[in-house]
């Protein structure tokens, strides 16, 4: 009797297993796993494939294969001009859609304010658009701006979980257009920009990966970067 009581929870486990992994499918645009090539796996509508900026290399991942950033402009780029779905809307215009992105990170030095995944001209975070910035004292800062909208700056420095240096770690954020914006590092929320900016986070510049929108900030991001996924809506707490 034992053992049928455990083979039955253990079929409920990974049922409840697959279902969770399918949900997680849903409205994903993005999945870029790195796995030696830059395509886009997420079998969404479009088909989102990057493209590499000065030839960026691969290494030993999270899972699998990484994008290895060596610190010479190297990145991989997402037009939203191009991918339509990667374009969010606006809140002005009323065709705003929420969305979320994941990704692993491995900083692997000290350098301070480097771009590791941004469609904003990072020169100013008074710029429209977004930037995922790492430290390499722990601190990761996340800079949004709409472009009618109120800067926004959440940065992990007052809270308990640092960015670990020389270490994959894991970020979410979870953009919900008409309320919050929430971060999450290792599964950790790290904290909540109460009131999302307003208008648009498309200031016409690519999402790139490993620098920010221009593709020339001068502090470069060195390490590597894996699984990077972009849904359109906002994932739930238990998600992220």
């Amino acid at each position: 009797m034992k053992r049928l009581a455990l083979i039955c929870i253990l079929l409920w486990f990974l049922t409840m297993n697959a279902v969770s992994q399918a949900v997680l499918m849903d409205d994903l645009v993005g999945l870029y796993q790195f796995e030696d090539n830059f395509s886009d796996t997420s079998i969404s509508v479009g088909v989102n494939n990057g493209t590499p900026v000065n030839n960026p290399s691969f290494t030993a991942g999270k899972i699998g294969r990484a994008m290895n950033l060596t610190g010479f402009q190297d990145y991989m780029s997402l037009d939203p001009s191009v991918f339509s779905e990667l374009d969010f809307g606006s809140t002005d215009t009323n065709d705003d859609v929420d969305f979320s992105v994941s990704m692993w990170i491995r900083q692997d030095d000290f350098a301070s304010d480097p771009a590791v995944f941004s469609n904003k001209d990072w020169a100013s975070g008074n710029n429209t658009g977004i930037t995922w910035s790492p430290k390499g004292n722990g601190i990761f800062d996340l800079n949004t701006k709409g472009d009618t909208g109120a800067r926004r700056d959440l940065d992990t420095a007052a809270n308990s979980f640092p960015l670990s240096v020389g270490n994959w770690n894991l970020v979410v954020m979870t953009v919900d257009r008409d309320s919050t914006t929430e971060l999450y590092i290792n599964g950790n929320n790290t904290g909540t920009i109460p009131a999302t900016s307003l208008g648009s986070f498309n200031g016409s510049l690519p999402w790139n990966v490993g620098q920010d929108g221009t593709g020339s900030y001068g502090i470069e991001f060195t390490g590597a970067v894996d699984e990077l996924a972009i849904w359109r809506r906002a994932l739930t707490p238990t998600e992220a």
